[in-house]
């Protein structure tokens, strides 16, 4: 359920794999729900695979733990 206590449904999964901007290969599981105009990634998903999220006012980022490699997050506007 949304914010707006509207209901999303899961139609499916997206793999999105490339290379980020730092020069890092970027490959994680999206899930794609009706009605939604961005990106939505359950943080949940990345800890468990070793990650470490930041979401700051100052910078935010997702870090490798393992090899210590991170790729910033870029927000535009109230979304990011």
């Amino acid at each position: 359920m949304s914010a707006s206590a509207d209901h999303i449904y899961n139609i499916g999964e997206n793999i999105i794999t490339g290379i980020s901007e730092e020069w890092t290969n970027v490959d994680l599981a999206s899930q794609v729900g009706s009605s939604m105009a961005g990106l939505l990634i359950a943080v949940v998903d990345f800890m468990d695979k070793g990650n470490r999220v930041v979401l700051d006012a100052s910078g935010s980022y997702t870090e490798d733990k393992k090899s210590g490699a991170q790729t910033k997050i870029r927000r535009r506007g109230r979304k990011l």
